[in-house]
């Protein structure tokens, strides 16, 4: 397929690289030039297991393409993967301008579209985002209408730093949340093969779904981390404790 990531951060470098491995058509998309310069030498923007020599191999294969502008980037392409940033604001908030401003230039993009697009949002937001927020501006942006004319969908993403090309390849599940069969063609399409199980939900579980998991990691590596003060002070292996403690599932 012809794809477009938006974003080459961790998430959208090496989905980049890894889908062009898997003989998809890429198109990096990114504000920042220096980004897009290293990816157009065959280079990582990402320090990251594997990334030099599968950038190197996928960009050399013709198959991966960068640029700036994001209304050519999804006139050529299919479908479109967001995955810039939304760090939190000073207040505790989400800080969403990024994928904000990004929407209102997909939308006007997407009115010089004669077929139809699925939008695949992978970024961190707060349930509710993608269809209170995100579809209405990519629906007054274009003057079309979201399950017609195009399709928006949330697939979080579940890669860990260090070891992203392979959480790729073995990801815990794939979980799209859309109301629309198209959206859900599509993705089994391009991920259906990984060696995981493929659930389908609403948008909004979707979205919660990245949260919850977020969250439960830190509060696993807090309590080991707690776990092993304890155990150093009680003259306990803390990972022999912790080794058994994760055996229950």
């Amino acid at each position: 397929m012809n794809i477009s990531i938006f974003g080459l951060g961790y998430v959208g470098a090496v989905s980049l690289a890894c889908l062009a491995r898997e003989g998809h058509a890429v198109i990096g998309v990114d504000v920042d030039d220096s980004k897009l310069a290293l990816i157009g030498a065959g280079k990582t923007p990402v320090v990251e297991e594997g990334m030099v020599e599968l950038m190197a191999k996928v960009v050399a294969s013709g198959r991966v393409s960068v640029t700036a502008d994001a209304g050519a980037a999804l006139l050529g392409s299919e479908v479109s993967l967001l995955c810039v940033g939304t760090p939190s604001a000073a207040n505790g908030s989400q800080d969403q301008g990024a994928v904000l401003r990004l929407c209102e230039q997909l939308g006007r993009a997407l009115r010089d579209k004669a077929g139809s697009h699925v939008f695949v949002f992978r970024s961190t937001l707060v349930p509710g985002t993608v269809e209170d927020v995100l579809v209405p501006i990519l629906e007054r942006e274009s003057g079309k209408t979201e399950g017609r004319d195009f399709f928006a969908c949330f697939q979080p993403e579940f890669l860990r730093e260090g070891s992203s090309i392979r959480d790729y390849d073995n990801p815990p599940f794939t979980i799209v949340g859309t109301r629309h069969d198209e959206c859900a063609r599509v993705l089994r399409q391009i991920f259906g093969h990984l060696p995981c199980d493929f659930h389908i939900t609403s948008v909004r579980a979707a979205e919660m779904v990245k949260y919850c998991c977020n969250n439960f990691h830190a509060l696993k590596i807090t309590f080991a981390n707690e776990t092993a003060r304890l155990c150093e002070g009680l003259g306990v292996d803390p990972f022999e404790v912790m080794d058994l403690v994760c055996r229950d599932t």
